[in-house]
């Protein structure tokens, strides 16, 4: 039977309480990819780990079978901006595979899986315009829950913040920014939750940009 955990959700009745906190969740990659939406999937060896190369916090270098490097990353920032990426869970000589979506809207969105013989070791996702990973064949399920737990109102726009809900072997109900954990095929992930956000007019005008769904997530091993 499932259980479900409820996070550091602040709720009184139906009213939220507090302020809008969102995170951030950034890709990156060394692939080369443009248009609505594409996808780039490559399996190889593990030759560097956070090299510095890229602009992430945390990096992984693989070689693939015919001897080209390819390069993905993923910052997990908070509130502050502060860095609060869990170590990836790999070594030099591990081989794995890495899929990566870049999908255009209004703007870009990106999305990371790096799997290996055990399973998930890390899936994010930026958040913005649906997100990128819609398309991927995870092992879970990450959605917006229906409870608001924060608001913001300015002249020219409403913040609503939600929980985030994450379905594995268990379900874990978290309010952004913050970090859990929930088992996925028997095994212990830790799961952060990092915006969750509806936009819509304000008070006395309306921002331009209040659309799209934006749920920033990460999965860690």
């Amino acid at each position: 039977m499932k259980s479900t955990i409820f996070g550091s959700v602040l709720v009184m009745g139906s009213v939220a309480c507090g302020s809008v906190e969102e995170g951030a969740v950034d890709v990156c990659s060394t692939f080369e990819l443009s248009g609505e939406e594409e996808l780039a999937q490559v399996s190889g060896t593990v030759t560097g780990i956070n090299e510095g190369v890229l602009d992430c916090d945390q990096s992984v270098s693989i070689e693939d079978a015919a001897g080209q490097q390819w390069r993905v990353g993923v910052s997990i920032l908070d509130a502050t901006g502060a860095d609060i990426a869990p170590a990836i869970d790999l070594d030099i000589g591990d081989s794995i595979s890495i899929e990566y979506r870049f999908h255009m809207v209004f703007g870009s969105v990106e999305g990371l899986v790096i799997t290996d013989d055990f399973g998930v070791v890390v899936a994010a996702d930026e958040g913005a315009w649906g997100g990128a990973l819609t398309a991927s064949a995870l092992p879970f399920s990450v959605s917006r829950g229906q409870q608001v737990v924060s608001s913001n109102v300015t002249p020219c726009m409403t913040m609503e913040g939600y929980e985030i809900i994450f379905e594995g072997d268990d379900t874990v109900v978290q309010s952004p920014v913050s970090i859990s954990k929930f088992l996925i095929e028997g095994q212990e992930m830790q799961t952060l939750a990092i915006r969750s956000t509806l936009r819509g007019p304000g008070r006395n005008c309306s921002a331009s940009d209040i659309s799209g769904q934006d749920v920033a997530w990460a999965v860690f091993r």
